[in-house]
């Protein structure tokens, strides 16, 4: 076997090879934004209106001034409604009820007559325990029922009523099933008790009318003049004595 030489070692130097490293720069991650970091976004602010300018002209003070004049019109209006309603006493009050009367035609009551008022007017065989709001015409008889009739002011005129009784109410004879309007001298007869309404205002024009009529009539009529005297000459005979 053949012994192999040996390697002869080099005398010349070898390069040093310098290692470079790449320096790859670090990229830290971006943080997400969370719900509470996120801000909504601000709303734009609403766009001004742009000025309009006026133009002044000579139309302006006429506009001004009927404006100011309407106003004033309307402060007098309301100043004199005032004055006028203060002078008459404000607002209507209630209605005044005119006079009028029930009288007693066959004396069955306690009174020949009874003033109607803007009390209900009650007519029946017992009187009642309310006279605050009702006024009592009593017929003491059993044919009348305890509340047979009323009369009350209503709608401007007087109005008879009759409650379901038994033997009825009558306005100049015809029996009424309905409230019925009573006129200055009606016949009001409950069951067979006669009375007459009367107006009082009525009443007295009639007195007026008839004082009238009885004063021109008892007035002396002028006397009629003589008859002027015949000029012819009247032939009297006398009786005389034969001879």
């Amino acid at each position: 076997m053949i012994p192999l030489p040996k390697a002869s070692e080099s005398t010349e130097e070898r390069p040093e090879v310098t290692q470079l490293t790449a320096t790859v720069p670090t990229v830290e991650p971006v943080p997400e934004p969370t719900e509470t970091e996120a801000k909504p976004l601000s709303e734009p602010p609403a766009p001004q209106p742009a000025p309009v300018a006026v133009e002044s002209g000579p139309g302006m003070p006429i506009l001004i001034g009927g404006g100011v004049g309407a106003l004033l019109l309307v402060v007098v209006v309301i100043v004199l409604l005032r004055s006028s309603k203060s002078k008459t006493g404000g607002a209507a009050g209630p209605e005044q009820v005119p006079k009028a009367f029930l009288n007693d035609l066959g004396g069955n009551t306690d009174k020949t007559s009874h003033e109607l008022t803007e009390k209900v007017t009650l007519i029946g065989r017992q009187a009642g325990d309310d006279p605050e709001h009702f006024n009592y015409v009593v017929v003491d008889n059993e044919n009348l029922s305890r509340r047979h009739s009323t009369i009350e002011y209503r709608d401007h005129g007087f109005w008879v009523i009759d409650h379901n009784s038994l033997n009825g109410t009558f306005v100049n004879n015809q029996r009424i099933r309905m409230p019925v309007e009573l006129k200055h001298g009606d016949r009001v007869r409950f069951y067979k008790f006669d009375f007459e309404f009367i107006m009082q205002e009525l009443l007295d024009s009639q007195m007026t009318m008839f004082s009238q009529t009885v004063f021109s009539e008892g007035m002396d009529e002028p006397e009629a003049p003589a008859p002027p005297p015949d000029n012819d000459e009247a032939t009297t005979i006398n009786p005389g004595k034969n001879g």
